[in-house]
């Protein structure tokens, strides 16, 4: 019979062994220390199996989510690319990647949104599946994958079809949602107010949603509800009384309705990983918001002149950073004239005072559109002064454009990139051509910013060269011990045979041999660093330990 080994667990071998794994493992981290290798901190690695099945059949393909140093889960999104383990990975936008239709970022946000963070490993595996299912099976069918569930591959094939088919049924993936308002005052004596939301799904298109399903923050401007407040929480649907403001014209009822995490919309999250790794899809940092405004009154034909106050994102930054501007909308001062007769031009407006309005297919009010063109200008040799307009010859960088569909308020341009070191100006303008007639931009004024704003100046410099890099000595082999060597039996002198004197000296005083072991450990050799011998007498402890350990046991067996 079978003999087990006793318990090494007081043995002095173990000890040893123990002791010689220690001292292997800190050299190795001193090594790498040295040679300056740390985790990037701006990237997240992956850094195990997340919630699913192992396949029993090789006991290495997995069928489930993956799990992020920050604990997030992630479903793969390149069946045919390696695992992530052990790679480093960075959150985004699944847009900005271009690998995915419109259609099919709504079908992966619908998962990232309610599936790929399942601790259940059956909906775990079924999301995955279905996530395959639209990024590609690389030749295969799902029934394929589904081996790896092992027992449960019937049930987790079945969950992903359904899964599947609530992507694309009404009810389910969604290109996005709005909300809509209606804001009715007959008279100074009272009114009404309610905010509608509609999702666009793919199986459907546009639907109302029911009645209370959601909660948002309604805002009044020149009117309350009814018990003198002028913000309330509200839910879709719902329809709510107001009193407009004494001596406020109808037209300057206002009301705004704002609708947070709200689970529609296409915008999918995912971790990306480098080339040749898989990537993970991850639920949203965010889920999707919708405002609404509406005003009561006659929309009144004197024009309004917009204007913007600017502020880049980056007062100084590197080459190859993204760079954005920073748009907050306003109306501008409004030019007075005097009344025939007047002595002060205090009574007629040329123009509106606030931010005007038209009336959408509804028929409800709603603000004028316009379109904010922000254009980066660089690089600069130095620092430009301001003034009225951009001098000729400026290089330019790029133009990009910002719709504003709510009217006054804050906005962020899309990302410019800079090319190269020196000064970078944002400039913007606003051209009443970009805006329909019918949505008010025949009531529009033009506008343009000055040049060489401080608060809108980036400096850019080059990004300081990455550290060289020390190559690796390789470390010596330890040396076995010599064999020893058998003693030859004396022979006997024959008579009369005179031996010669021994050719040997011995040692001479103060002077101590260095054997061949301590010689291969490298400590013997002058300038060795360090780290190698570390590794060197590590390894060798390693191999007396084995055989020690190899040799007790064939004494026990025997």
């Amino acid at each position: 019979m079978k003999r087990t080994p006793p318990s090494l667990s007081r043995s002095p071998l173990r000890l040893l062994l123990a002791g010689a794994l220690s001292a292997l493992l800190s050299a190795l981290l001193a090594v790498a220390a040295t040679l300056g290798f740390s985790p990037s901190a701006s990237a997240l690695p992956a850094v195990a199996h997340g919630v699913g099945y192992l396949w029993n059949s090789d006991g290495r393909s997995w069928l489930g989510s993956h799990r992020l140093a920050d604990g997030q889960l992630g479903l793969c999104l390149q069946v045919q690319n390696a695992p992530p383990e052990g790679s480093e990975l960075e959150y985004g936008h699944a847009s900005t990647a271009g690998w995915y239709s419109a259609d099919d970022l709504a079908r992966l946000a619908y998962i990232g949104r309610w599936w790929a963070a399942s601790t259940n490993p059956g909906r775990a595996a079924a999301a995955q599946l279905t996530t395959w299912g639209i990024t590609g099976l690389n030749g295969h069918g799902q029934a394929w994958f589904a081996q790896r569930a092992n027992g449960d591959a019937g049930g987790v094939l079945a969950l992903a079809q359904s899964m599947r088919a609530q992507l694309d049924s009404p009810g389910g993936a969604s290109r996005g949602v709005v909300a809509k308002l209606s804001l009715s005052v007959p008279s100074d004596e009272g009114g009404t107010v309610s905010s509608e939301l509609v999702a666009d799904y793919l199986a459907g298109g546009p639907t109302q949603l029911p009645r209370a399903a959601f909660r948002g923050t309604l805002t009044l401007s020149g009117a309350t509800f009814d018990d003198g407040s002028t913000v309330r929480d509200v839910t879709n649907g719902e329809k709510y009384s107001i009193i407009p403001s004494k001596g406020t014209a109808l037209n300057r009822v206002t009301a705004d309705i704002a609708y947070f995490d709200l689970p529609f919309g296409a915008d999918a999250y995912i971790a990306k990983a480098p080339a040749g790794i898989q990537s993970l899809l991850v639920p949203p940092a965010r889920n999707t918001g919708a405002r609404a405004r509406a005003h009561a009154g006659d929309v009144s034909p004197l024009p309004f002149r917009p204007a913007v106050v600017t502020e880049t994102s980056a007062g100084s930054a590197e080459t190859g950073a993204y760079l954005s501007d920073t748009l907050r909308l306003k109306v501008a001062g409004v030019p007075k004239v005097a009344r025939e007769g007047a002595a002060e031009p205090s009574e007629l407006p040329t123009s509106l005072d606030e931010w005007g309005v038209y009336r959408d297919a509804d028929g409800a009010l709603q603000p004028v559109p316009v379109v904010v063109r922000s254009t980066l200008w660089g690089p600069l040799d130095a620092q430009p002064d301001q003034q009225p307009t951009v001098p000729p010859h400026t290089p330019l960088v790029c133009t990009v454009a910002t719709r504003a569909e709510d009217g006054p308020g804050e906005y962020e341009t899309p990302d410019c990139i800079l090319p190269a070191p020196g000064y970078y100006v944002w400039t913007e303008t606003i051209d009443p051509a970009d805006t329909p007639v019918e949505k008010g931009g025949g009531r529009l004024t033009a506008w343009a910013s000055s040049f060489g704003a401080a608060s809108e100046m980036t400096f850019a410099v080059a990004p300081p060269p990455p550290p060289p890099v020390t190559p690796t000595p390789t470390p010596t082999a330890p040396t076995p011990p010599p064999t020893a060597q058998a003693t030859p039996t004396p022979t006997a002198t024959p008579p009369g045979v005179v031996l010669p004197p021994s050719t040997s000296r011995p040692p001479t005083p103060g002077f101590a041999r260095t054997s061949p072991e301590l010689a291969s450990t490298g400590l013997a050799a002058a300038g060795v660093p360090f780290w190698a011998a570390s590794i060197a007498i590590g390894s060798g402890i390693l191999v007396l330990a084995f055989v020690l350990l190899r040799r007790r046991a064939l004494r026990r067996r025997s």
